[in-house]
């Protein structure tokens, strides 16, 4: 079994990379390191030595309660008070809704660590981050000038995946299909 000290449950998004991926690597701690464009269903998750059979089995569970579905990533947007830049996406309740079954399924792995209130998450595409007040604007324009005319760019989501950090590098360790793909 592989040791890891991190791992989320992410939303794989391919049709992102090729839009964004060089501008998370570039502009991104976890896409430097590997991460590719993702949204974040629940993170952190669980360290190896508590992923097991039994884990694994929920997880599954409740993964095949839901349903595949469809969203549209549809603007390039700011959370200000972090200076992150992010694809917006609509409509989001599939997306808030996974978020609250699998949050529930593991009620000792709260969302963003619980530093986010259930009813304040936005689901989002992370594009860049970690630039102060001065930077962030031409960043953003930077970004915007490429991205913006690719947009809305629709997404197919059939499945969850295991990301886990291992010899501080981001890959993806399983995935998990959704109930009616399966």
């Amino acid at each position: 079994m592989i040791t890891f000290d991190e791992s989320a449950l992410v939303l794989m998004v391919p049709e992102a990379e090729k839009l964004v991926g060089s501008y998370r690597r570039k502009f991104t701690t976890d896409g430097a390191i590997g991460m590719p464009a993702h949204i974040t269903i629940l993170y952190p998750f669980l360290k190896s030595t508590a992923w097991n059979d039994t884990t694994r089995r929920i997880l599954m569970d409740t993964v095949a309660r839901l349903s595949s579905f469809s969203f549209q990533l549809v603007r390039l947007n700011r959370f200000r008070e972090h200076n992150i830049l992010y694809l917006e996406l609509s409509p989001d309740s599939e997306i808030l809704n996974m978020i609250h079954l699998v949050s529930g399924a593991f009620p000792d792995h709260p969302p963003f660590g619980g530093e986010i209130p259930p009813d304040k998450i936005i689901p989002h595409l992370t594009v860049a981050a970690g630039f102060g007040n001065d930077e962030i604007p031409k960043v953003e324009q930077l970004i915007y000038k490429e991205v913006a005319s690719h947009l809305p760019l629709n997404i197919s989501v059939g499945e969850l995946s295991l990301a886990i950090k291992v010899s501080n590098r981001w890959t993806i360790s399983e995935s998990f299909k959704l109930g009616d793909e399966g």
